[in-house]
């Protein structure tokens, strides 16, 4: 999603379509995620983390591919979609590895450098706009960036499946306790709004002034700066204890000014939003799941 949203200007210029079009990719490419999520969890059960992992790979270049030799917007879609479904594995077998491999007491760090994934995505996304995309076409973009999953296929850690003995079945809570559906709500509607960060930023970055590379920039240094806050805020939480639910509340609360800034039609307030928007109000995935 990072990678269209960074080369959007040239796909809208090729294929001919608006920011609605635009917002259209976003939603369809979280629209698996939510179907399949949780599917993908049990999948990952049964299967264990590591294939899931291999799998998730595989669907990433699959996407990839499809997408760098688009020639329509309806085959874009199809792209993306392809890609999404990814989510569905990418998330819970990468947590499973986790907690499986990784000491309770590190587990704040760990999962702060797991998040850190989808910042680093964004950064390489947002360079290769004018380091690839405008020299060479958006087309090379998506073709160098399959390099990356095709490492996660080699790279997956081997973690044990745990097998259940015959007739054992898995204790489940009919009703979910209140205290998850809360956290769960707190997560769609932060998700909902730093959903529309990756796919639009480079956009708006444009109607503020900038020209389309430095844009890129923009977004790139921005995703840089929530590498640093995930990780960081990650491992504060294993050396203090704080409460996690605290520090979601105080990273939302200053990411929602650099939203506000965002809606600044000047160059300078409106860069320093994004870095703002990004480093806070992004950097709450890993507490969450901690």
């Amino acid at each position: 999603m990072a990678l269209i949203g960074a080369t959007a200007p040239q796909l809208q210029a090729e294929f001919r379509f608006g920011d609605a079009e635009l917002g259209m990719i976003a939603a369809l490419y979280f629209i698996p995620a939510i179907v399949l999520g949780r599917y993908g969890g049990v999948l990952v059960d049964r299967v264990g983390p590591a294939v899931g992992l291999r799998a998730t790979g595989a669907i990433v270049i699959a996407c990839l591919l499809v997408a760098a030799t688009a020639d329509s917007f309806s085959m874009l879609l199809v792209g993306t979609f392809i890609g999404a479904t990814s989510m569905a594995l990418a998330t819970p077998a990468s947590n499973v590895v986790l907690v499986h491999h990784v000491a309770e007491k590190h587990r704040g760090l760990a999962f702060g450098l797991k998040q850190s994934a989808v910042p680093l995505a964004a950064t390489l996304s947002g360079l290769a706009l004018p380091l690839i995309a405008l020299r060479s076409g958006w087309r090379w973009a998506f073709a160098v960036m399959i390099v990356f999953p095709l490492a996660s296929l080699l790279l997956a850690p081997a973690t044990p499946v745990e097998h259940r003995s015959v007739g054992e079945r898995p204790t489940v809570r009919l009703r979910p306790p209140r205290a998850l559906l809360l956290l769960a709500g707190v997560g769609l509607f932060a998700a909902t709004a730093v959903g529309t960060l990756n796919p639009f930023l480079v956009r708006a970055g444009i109607e503020a002034g900038f020209s389309a590379g430095a844009a890129g920039v923009v977004l790139s240094v921005a995703a840089a700066s929530l590498i640093v806050t995930r990780v960081f805020w990650g491992a504060v939480l294993d050396r203090t204890g704080a409460d996690p639910l605290r520090v979601i509340f105080l990273l939302l609360a200053v990411g929602s000014l650099g939203y506000a800034m965002l809606a600044s039609a000047a160059m300078v307030p409106f860069a320093i939003g994004a870095v703002i928007a990004y480093a806070f109000g992004w950097a709450w995935p890993g507490v969450q799941f901690l």
